[in-house]
């Protein structure tokens, strides 16, 4: 829990690319596999980046927090997203995008 807090509090300053490589989010999904990942680690992925003073997890919470699930993020449009700063239409795109593929390989 404390290494937790530790790379909460470095990334407000720092950024993911100066956590220790296994405690990033795509080079844990590469090494122990997408399951291992929380929802905020994966859609920090999605993401790619965040903006100056929050890093890509950060901003993934904020949604996650408004959102609360996956499945409610594919029932908005691009106005549900305007409070996140550094997420505009295309990164709206590139999850709405995962997630209808998600969403068609359950059929």
């Amino acid at each position: 829990m404390a290494l937790l807090t530790n790379i909460q509090n470095a990334n407000k300053t720092t950024g993911i690319k100066n956590w220790p490589q296994d405690d990033r989010p795509r080079e844990k999904l590469l090494k122990k596999g997408a399951r291992t990942l929380s929802n905020s680690e994966l859609l920090a992925i999605l993401l790619r980046t965040g903006t100056r003073g929050s890093s890509a997890i950060d901003l993934a919470r904020k949604i996650l927090k408004k959102f609360g699930t996956f499945r409610n993020m594919i029932h908005t449009d691009t106005h549900d997203w305007n409070e996140f700063k550094g997420v505009g239409n295309a990164k709206v795109a590139h999850i709405q995008a995962a997630l209808e593929i998600g969403r068609r390989f359950r059929e």
